[in-house]
């Protein structure tokens, strides 16, 4: 994603159809949606602009066949940044949405990052 922006491109768009066509396929999967952003801004910002994020990523899915009843979304905000301040190629790794499917007893079905 780009600095505080929540957009999802086409390109990406794409790839997140599948992945949702592909989960609405299997069955009883859960499909666990994590956004995360870079360390600067304000920290309730950071948080609130991760939500945004993973609710564009979740309702790409949903759009694609995922049933909202096996949909998770977490917001982590800043909390998991590994950059070191002032890092500003390390921070486009933490601006990110995590998708992962697991089946129900547990195993990882697919995993999908943004």
């Amino acid at each position: 994603f780009r600095t505080g922006d929540a957009t999802i491109s086409e390109e990406d768009a794409a790839r997140l159809r599948k992945v949702g066509a592909l989960a609405g396929a299997l069955g009883q999967v859960k499909v666990y949606v994590a956004g995360y952003a870079d360390p600067r801004g304000p920290e309730h910002l950071n948080a609130q602009l991760s939500e945004e994020r993973a609710n564009a990523v979740a309702h790409v899915l949903m759009a694609a066949g995922v049933d909202p009843s096996r949909l998770e979304v977490e917001a982590h905000g800043e909390s998991t940044s590994t950059s070191a301040e002032g890092d500003v190629d390390g921070y486009a790794f933490d601006r990110r949405v995590v998708v992962r499917i697991e089946q129900p007893e547990g195993g990882l079905a697919a995993y999908f990052r943004k």
